[in-house]
């Protein structure tokens, strides 16, 4: 099993929010390991759906970076602080 199916159906499905009857969109980019027939199957199954970012398109996508995936970075991080870092001793960090 190649490591992102392996994250998809061991770690995501577990911890993504909207479980149930809801569909779940995923935004990949198109790099091989995230295209499979298979992968396609299991998303079908679990009320995924899978849409890849087309080649060569970063110079169109990029205000996604300002309007989508800066807050939600912003949120991350804020996540991070509130829960991991209490508990982290002063040595250890996050990679």
């Amino acid at each position: 099993m190649d490591v992102f199916r392996k994250y998809l159906t061991e770690h995501f499905i577990h911890f993504v929010p909207g479980r149930g009857n809801h569909k779940i969109l995923v935004l990949l980019d198109g790099h091989r390991s995230h295209v499979a027939l298979t992968l396609d199957e299991w998303a079908k199954d679990n009320n995924v759906i899978l849409y890849i970012l087309p080649a060569h398109t970063s110079h169109i996508l990029q205000p996604l970076d300002v309007g989508c995936y800066g807050p939600f970075q912003k949120m991350y991080h804020v996540h991070r602080i509130h829960t991991y870092d209490k508990y982290m001793l002063p040595s250890q960090s996050i990679t």
